[in-house]
């Protein structure tokens, strides 16, 4: 069986630490010969660049630690910063600083390097969400010819939001190293393809897209529930029991739920 490789800026189990990725990447991975790679959420003043692995379940975890500088400029920074709220069309709350910028592409390639000494020649690698858009080009400049995806957990924003970026341009160009990119739904594909499409030498044909001088192919491939085990648990007795927990609470309050 092909090794599936995952790439992420957290490995869900290195640290404890959970998110919405974390849970839908575990489930999908499960009974796969897979190897999640990225970073242990630990930082430090010096790394020495170690690769640290351990088993759970059946997923090899993978991962490196990051210098102070590099978290600042590449997590807290230019992701957290500048990319997310950009991606959530929040320009109100978007901050750019060049070094951010350099700081984000330095720990991409880290982060190739660290990886590519993993990597077997049939290797399919799946590189998930905006804090990593560069790796597939860091990888294929690093020589890695086999299959790589990339799967956006949050919007792509408009062409005029994206205009905003300093070297956009480049960020955009550097999804046509991915053979197939993914995204949450029809809307945020037809905005990359606005996007793309406002580069002089490109073409679209149904899903596959040609700019800078190589070709990916853009879909929707919305993440949902698990509807059967979700409509199992709302008829059983721990539902009920939650139910009559609730309105006890509730008394005179509103209640929200989300």
């Amino acid at each position: 069986m092909r090794r599936l490789v995952v790439v992420s800026n957290r490995v869900a189990g290195a640290d404890g630490a959970s998110g919405g990725l974390a849970v839908a990447l575990t489930a999908a991975l499960q009974g796969q010969n897979a190897l999640w790679f990225g970073w242990s959420g630990r930082r430090a003043e010096r790394t020495g660049g170690e690769i640290k692995s351990h088993r759970l379940g059946d997923i090899e975890r993978v991962t490196i630690d990051l210098e102070d500088a590099d978290v600042a400029a590449y997590y807290d920074g230019c992701a957290n910063a500048g990319l997310w709220p950009l991606f959530h069309s929040r320009l109100d709350l978007v901050a750019y600083d060049r070094s951010w910028s350099e700081g984000y592409l330095r720990v991409n390639r880290r982060f190739a390097f660290s990886l590519a000494q993993l990597l077997r020649p049939d290797d399919r690698v799946w590189v998930h969400d905006y804090h990593l858009i560069p790796l597939g080009r860091e990888l294929r400049r690093l020589g890695f010819t086999g299959s790589i995806g990339f799967f956006l957990h949050t919007p792509w924003p408009d062409p005029q939001l994206l205009a905003t970026l300093p070297d956009h341009k480049a960020l955009v160009a550097a999804m046509f190293d991915y053979d197939l990119v993914g995204m949450q739904t029809d809307e945020c594909v037809a905005a990359f393809q606005a996007c793309v499409l406002r580069e002089p030498n490109t073409w679209r044909e149904e899903s596959l897209l040609s700019a800078f001088g190589r070709r990916v192919r853009v879909e929707a491939f919305p993440i949902g529930l698990d509807t059967p085990d979700f409509l199992r648990l709302a008829a059983s007795p721990e539902a009920a029991r939650c139910g009559e927990r609730l309105a006890a609470y509730r008394g005179m309050r509103t209640l929200i739920i989300g």
